[in-house]
């Protein structure tokens, strides 16, 4: 009997995002609330589809579902890199959702994927290699077993990348009908046009065949860009529909695909929608769901396709009409900005990092000779190091490649290298090229990571590398005239967010002036050690004297640096670094300080010391952070002054509200001011208590004097305590802390906070899962609390 195979491959994927010179992602305001676009899109689309919620009846939660147990996927190793950072919970439920999936159908969900997502045709060899290499270690090194398939960023390829994959041992690529010049039947004649897609193909290349999934191109775009994921009845009709139109006798295959993003991001609660589909309808309506490896193993490929050459031979993608031209070219092709913009800066920006490329390729292999057995071999291990586990793999990686092993400066100088390399290969990652405008926040990543690129390689070579780079990114014109050119993006944006050793110094000092605290261990991809700090108290400011020693944990780049940071009355500051002398710091005041005036200082101090930094030499985040802690002391002193005023005039302020009397708005603002002063001041004992009486009181009353509040801080405090309560109560289900938590949502909701109830939902029904046992041989009196709990936040006691 014939059956309908389905595969739903979604392909997650964000580019690597991280400043390189902290390894941390810097404040992204397009992102807001989050702090970036990873984090955002990580609660919207990535950690919901891990716990994915069913609900029967509207509102209850019934079922929790890991939807990457039942689709296809492909994870962005840079992605997935993060998500093992910051979101550990969801980056073990994938992991164990392909575990199970092995189980399930004996083989895998997941699928490989090209690095950090270079357009492969378009890359050196070297780099295509590189890239398909990376990819599929990071794989190994994650889920513990060996790829099959690899997605091809885009679904860009050509011969070139196709031999390329048969001898890195894949079975199958996925890529789009449109791709295809003509297809044929065993035996047959070539024809034309698109393939059918209720089948899988084989491709022969130079090195072999390999199989090629092709996706149903009307579904696929109606899951990502028609809102076909609001309904899973709909969804399933139009599978079933698919799966008629399919003109063979045997098992037809029905393939949708789309990027990950679309379950939830593109498209709200669609994590929903796809549950609800494979736990639902799909049994219900005898779809087989299933992954590539699996179908590919129980329906090997017969007939044959013959992929489109693409412009100039250089390949095809499922992004581009115009082949792969949309990474290289004004081709038309492109996202987001006004339709009479133009794209004409893509060609500058790529042959800007073609020429850099030509000057670090040749410098690698030199100096790289000089400490590694073979440089291009280590680059294609350098992953390893990367990932960073099993425990002793990076000394595995030095023993394996190092000339000396033992020699600390040649581990260093090759770390350099290697890392010189990686960010050669990130400034090509495809985003930069997709959208509108070279201003774009994917973009100036590309060009980031190529002025990293540009300078680790001066530091090795002892000459400035990149002129050619920086003379072509100046004719990489935006279509925006304040944002300018390539070159203006660096001196603009990337310049004051680069973090330099010596201006790490300078952070640190200016950072410990401003909050009285000793310098932290850690800043960024910087270690640091304290040798000496001293506050010294000037007329009209501040100031410090310290010792840091800033040393990158991989390059080895930084040293001991002597720093006087100058703070003066206004948010005027400087942090003056030079290399430290053989003689510790003074302790006694700097020079000038007793006359009173920071310039005179600043003069002074300009002379002794080599480099100084001040507030515009910062990013906005950071400057941002060192203006907030003096404002912080300007805050203190107007809430001190609300707070009297408040005291004062409570009884005057409580008739009017009563009265329903508006607050003029001068007045208005401080008063609200106090009473958020007020309630802040005391939430932390009423979270502790689970009693929030006297913050709705003052809600209420700012409610009722038609005060708005911006509470939003406050609701992410409650929900925190509320998380942590739900935990314990998975730990000792205990009567009290199950009446705490319900007191504590209802007062919640009673003050209109914005709760994440969804999470407290799937939170919840994981916990009584936990803990049923132990709730099935209590009394009823005892198991009242959790029962009422259960259906304050609307969950089936008998969900999983």
């Amino acid at each position: 009997m014939s059956r309908t195979h389905v595969i739903i491959h979604g392909h997650f994927y964000q580019p690597p995002r991280e400043n390189p010179w902290t390894d941390e992602i810097d404040r992204q305001p397009s992102a807001f609330p989050y702090h970036d676009w990873n984090e955002r899109i990580n609660v919207e689309c990535y950690s919901a589809n891990a716990r994915s919620r069913i609900q029967e009846k509207v509102g209850w939660l019934t079922d929790v579902i890991n939807n990457y147990r039942h689709i296809s996927f492909n994870f962005g190793p840079t992605l997935f890199s993060w998500l093992e950072k910051h979101d550990a919970d969801t980056y073990r439920r994938i992991i164990e959702a392909d575990r199970q999936s092995l189980e399930d159908r004996g083989c895998g969900n997941a699928m490989a994927q090209a690095y950090n997502h270079v357009i492969l045709p378009l890359a050196s060899a070297r780099d295509r290699w590189t890239q398909i290499r990376w990819g599929l270690e990071d794989f190994r090194l994650r889920f513990g077993r060996s790829a099959e398939g690899l997605w091809l960023p885009e679904t860009a390829t050509n011969e070139d990348t196709l031999a390329d994959l048969v001898r890195a041992g894949m079975k199958f690529v996925i890529l789009s009908p449109a791709q295809v010049e003509a297809w044929r039947e065993p035996g047959g004649e070539w024809r034309p046009g698109p393939p059918p897609t209720d089948r899988v193909f084989y491709i022969d290349t130079s090195a072999g065949r390999i199989a090629a999934f092709f996706y149903h191109a009307g579904l696929s775009a109606g899951v990502a860009f028609e809102h076909l994921l609001r309904n899973a009845s709909i969804l399933a009709d139009r599978i079933e529909q698919a799966g008629r139109e399919s003109s063979i006798s045997g098992d037809r295959l029905v393939m949708i695909c789309s990027d990950g993003e679309s379950y939830g991001h593109h498209e709200k609660l669609a994590d929903m929608c796809l549950a609800y589909l494979a736990s639902r309808e799909a049994p219900r309506r005898g779809f087989v769901l299933t992954n590539p490896a699996a179908f590919l193993r129980d329906h090997p490929p017969r007939c044959e396709v013959r992929l489109k050459k693409g412009q100039d031979g250089r390949g095809t993608s499922w992004s581009c009409a115009h082949g792969v031209e949309r990474w290289r070219s004004n081709c038309g092709c492109a996202d987001g900005g006004p339709r009479e913009w133009n794209q004409a800066w893509r060609t500058p920006m790529r042959a800007a990092f073609d020429a850099l490329r030509q000057e670090i390729d040749p410098l690698f292999e030199n100096l790289g000779a000089r400490c590694l057995r073979d440089p291009w071999a280590a680059r294609d291990d350098y992953v390893q190091v990367l990932v960073g586990r099993p425990l002793g793999l990076v000394q595995a990686f030095f023993t394996r490649h190092l000339k000396d092993p033992t020699d600390h400066q040649h581990a260093a100088q090759a770390m350099r290298l290697l890392e010189m390399q990686r960010l050669g290969m990130y400034m090509y990652t495809s985003c930069g090229w997709f959208f509108a405008d070279i201003g774009g926040l994917e973009a100036v990543q590309n060009i980031r990571y190529a002025v990293r690129a540009a300078e680790l390689a001066s530091a090795e070579a002892g000459r400035v590398v990149g002129n050619e780079m920086y003379r072509l990114l100046a004719q990489a014109r935006s279509n925006q005239q304040q944002v300018g050119t390539g070159l203006d993006i660096i001196e603009r944006h990337i310049r004051p967010a680069a973090l330099a050793p010596e201006k790490a110094a300078a952070l640190l000092a200016l950072e410990a002036l401003l909050s009285k605290n000793t310098a932290p261990t850690r800043l960024g991809r910087y270690r640091v050690v304290q040798h000496y700090l001293r506050l010294n108290k000037i007329p009209k400011g501040s100031s410090l004297t310290a010792r840091f020693e800033v040393r990158a944990e991989k390059t080895a780049e930084g040293g001991v640096y002597d720093v006087l940071a100058l703070v003066g009355s206004t948010p005027q500051m400087r942090a003056f670094v030079k290399p430290a002398g053989s003689d510790p710091p003074s302790a006694k005041n700097p020079p000038m300080a007793n006359e009173g005036r920071i310039t005179a200082a600043l003069e002074a101090m300009g002379e002794a010391y080599g480099r100084v930094f001040n507030l515009s030499d910062f990013s906005p985040e950071v400057r941002s952070r060192l203006v907030s802690y003096r404002l912080a002391l300007v805050e203190k002193k107007l809430a001190r002054s609300f707070s009297a005023l408040w005291q004062q005039q409570s009884r005057l302020l409580k008739s009017l509200a009563e009265l329903q009397i508006a607050l003029p708005p001068a007045l208005s603002s401080a008063v609200s001011h106090a009473i958020m002063g007020e309630m802040e001041e005391s939430l932390e004992a009423a979270l502790e208590r689970a009693d929030l009486s006297r913050t709705a009181e003052l809600a209420r009353l700012a409610e009722a004097l038609q005060l708005h509040l911006d509470l939003s801080s406050m609701g992410k405090r409650v929900q925190e305590a509320l998380r942590d309560k739900i935990f314990l109560l998975a730990e000792l289900p205990d009567e009290k802390t199950a009446v705490q938590v319900l007191d504590l949502l209802n007062a919640a909701r009673r003050m209109h906070l914005q709760l994440d109830e969804a999470a407290l939902q799937v939170q919840l029904a994981s916990t009584l899962r936990r803990i049923e046992s132990t709730l099935t041989v209590r009394n009823q009196q005892s198991r009242q609390p959790f029962l009422k709990l259960a259906e304050a936040l609307r969950v089936e006691l008998n969900s999983p």
